[in-house]
């Protein structure tokens, strides 16, 4: 997925056998962090449909509250900024 695709509000999930992991970020950073892997790795937080929120900007959010990545989603009740790297992973569900 191209991330000039994304929409606040629209639902995104991981390609087929990939799911969301977390990353251990900085304890001072104010939001989780996660990437989209293969399945075969161990603790996934999930691999259901995430909501796109929007980017730092979008959500009035501090460079403070997550130097890393820019754009965040909405996955297994919690908020996540999503790891740049991830997006070429990520499908729009229809």
């Amino acid at each position: 997925m191209k991330v000039s695709e994304l929409k606040i509000g629209m639902l995104i999930r991981p390609k087929d056998d990939y799911v969301w992991f977390p990353i251990e970020g900085p304890e001072d950073s104010t939001y989780k962090w996660c990437y989209v892997r293969k399945l075969y790795l161990s603790s996934p937080i999930s691999d259901v449909c995430a909501t796109y929120l929007g980017t730092r900007k979008e959500m009035n959010l501090a460079s403070e509250d997550s130097q890393w990545s820019n754009r965040f989603i909405l996955v297994a009740g919690e908020i996540y900024s999503v790891d740049p790297s991830a997006w070429p992973n990520i499908l729009a569900v229809d």
